[in-house]
């Protein structure tokens, strides 16, 4: 037997149903909590009673209650009191006078055996005793008081019983009829049948529609550690919940970034010299030179022909070159403009030849002049590309996941980033201050279906578990650790999963909300508490008026609480 059992009375409970929760509680200490406004143990025979049946259960009692008129009562026949489970309690001390409970419960009967006569007569005696008549007086009507004391005690009726005997006795003397107001009584009764339509309507509201529950169920749980590599790929075919792997859905997102860059390469624009070259044929037989063959200084600027010449062929002696020597002259411009081509007469290689066989002489080069510009060099592009690359794409990343739907799990660590190759505007070479490099992005990143990751993941639990009546009730996937453990390619990957789910049982809410409809505050919790796997139950009525749990199953709300950090 428990040491102690706490029971919380409800308003419509009337004396029996205290005693019988009293008698039938498993506590030798049993603290009734009563509701508020309580009137039931505001008669001190259902005290009386009430003391009694603890006694003979051998129940020590306790009242729990702010009600102050109570405790009179409760000292009066000797029951322990306090204002709440966290009091102490007491039995309260009488300071009034004591209460005759006999007199308070009498109830004053006429006796069935007397005449109506006889009432009447005494009735007119006593009247007339009232307003000084000489008038014999008559037999007192026979009155019996009706005792609802305990054990019999206290059987003498008090004077004020008495009192009210004889006015109920009394009969009057009948009055002159009146002729009704018939169309009083219709609107009486009109208005009244309103008032009480309307006393129907507003019960039914408030009792039948506007009441509801939640109810609020923290369940026993247990922690369930997993770490767990699984497949993802792209296929709508792909899942195989068997096998671990999981079909993936792919999105892919196109970028160009951009790049401002400042041009250093130099260049002159100015005019170019122009001049003219002798070319010697020492022993070679070239036939013709075509327009911009190349011709090199000595101090290494070059010159370029600006037309066809033809060399005559060279005339051997005895099959040797030693023969006599041809030339022929060729126009020539400079590479690009600049004072620095106006050479004084020098000597040319020409390229491709040898200068046993051709050799060139050049006369005074003139009409260069000099003006520089700024132009576009790889290595201004190259340097604009790094900071493209350099930059963080969280922005990109963000973007790509919105593209997913909600109901799909993105696995961020699959976003994968490639780039295309830097172009610039404008073009290697080309005049210009500052340009502008652009490269292409393609990011992609990978999600499985939300449903189906839970289905396998609670799978995985489930096999770990020895106990099978137990149900995974939170895989933990919203507070897991993932890591990519391997990327096979661009649309297949390895997942690694660590994690903490919580198993426990296995609740059906529509069946509680069926088994708990119509029950009372107090039955309801003890029905819920009752289940196995139940830690604690918090049950809340709408609105404040009403005790009872709705008998509408629809109108009551459950919902089962995971606690964490209950591992057992």
């Amino acid at each position: 037997m428990s040491k102690k059992d706490v029971i919380y009375i409800d308003v419509e409970d009337d004396i029996t149903d205290i005693i019988k929760k009293t008698t039938d509680s498993k506590g030798q200490i049993v603290a009734l909590v009563l509701p508020k406004h309580s009137a039931v143990l505001k008669s001190v025979v259902n005290m009386k009673l009430l003391k009694k049946a603890s006694d003979e259960s051998k129940k020590n009692l306790v009242l729990i209650t702010a009600q102050k008129d109570l405790y009179q009562l409760a000292g009066g026949v000797g029951l322990h009191m306090a204002d709440s489970l966290n009091s102490r309690p007491a039995i309260p001390s009488v300071d009034a006078p004591s209460i005759d409970e006999s007199a308070i419960e009498a109830e004053v009967v006429v006796d069935t055996q007397q005449a109506v006569g006889e009432l009447q007569s005494d009735a007119q005696s006593e009247a007339k005793e009232e307003t000084g008549s000489s008038t014999e007086s008559t037999a007192e009507p026979k009155i019996t008081v009706v005792d609802h004391s305990i054990n019999g005690h206290d059987k003498v009726a008090q004077p004020a019983a008495k009192d009210r005997a004889k006015k109920i006795a009394a009969v009057k003397k009948p009055k002159k009829l009146k002729i009704p107001n018939f169309k009083s009584f219709r609107n009486r009764m009109f208005f009244g049948g309103s008032a009480l339509v309307g006393l129907i309507v507003l019960w039914f509201i408030g009792y039948v529609i506007l009441p509801s529950a939640s109810v609020a169920i923290q369940a026993q749980t247990i922690a369930v550690e997993t770490d767990l590599d699984f497949e993802i790929k792209v296929g709508n075919n792909a899942t195989d919940l068997e096998k671990q792997i999981l079909a993936a859905n792919k999105q892919t997102l196109k970028k160009n970034i951009t790049q401002k860059f400042e041009a250093t390469g130099e260049k002159d624009i100015g005019q170019a010299a122009t001049g003219v070259i002798t070319i010697t044929n020492s022993c070679f037989n070239p036939g013709s030179l075509p327009s911009g063959t190349e011709f090199e200084s000595n101090s290494g600027l070059l010159f370029y022909s600006t037309e066809e010449v033809t060399i005559p062929d060279a005339v051997p002696s005895g099959g040797s070159c030693s023969g006599q020597e041809t030339t022929a002259d060729v126009n020539v411009e400079a590479a690009e403009g600049g004072d620095q081509y106006n050479l004084a007469p020098t000597g040319y290689s020409i390229t491709g030849y040898s200068s046993v066989d051709l050799s060139g002489f050049g006369g005074q080069m003139s009409g260069g002049t000099s003006e520089i510009v700024k132009i576009v060099r790889q290595a201004d592009i190259n340097q604009a590309a790094d900071k493209i690359l350099d930059r963080s794409h969280a922005t990109q990343q963000t973007e790509l996941r919105a593209k997913f739907n909600q109901g799909q799990f993105v696995f961020d660590e699959t976003f994968k980033v490639v780039n295309g190759s830097p172009t610039a505007s404008p073009a290697i070479g080309e005049e210009v201050t500052e340009g502008v490099v652009t490269i292409q992005f393609t990011y992609s990143m990978l999600a499985v279906n939300l449903e189906m990751f839970e289905k396998m993941l609670e799978n995985h639990q489930l096999d770990s578990l020895d106990e099978s009546e137990l149900s995974i009730l939170d895989t933990g996937l919203d507070k897991a650790e993932v890591s990519l453990a391997k990327r096979i390619n661009e649309n297949r990957a390895r997942i690694n999963i660590i994690t903490d789910g919580f198993a426990g049982p296995d609740f059906d809410e529509a069946a509680l909300a069926d088994e708990i409809a119509g029950q009372r505050f107090s039955e309801a919790v003890e029905t819920l508490k009752a289940k196995s796997g139940v830690r604690s139950v918090d049950v809340n009525l709408s609105p404040f008026w009403v005790f009872s749990v709705p008998n509408d199953a629809s109108k009551i709300t459950i919902s089962v609480e995971v606690e964490e950090n209950n591992l057992q």
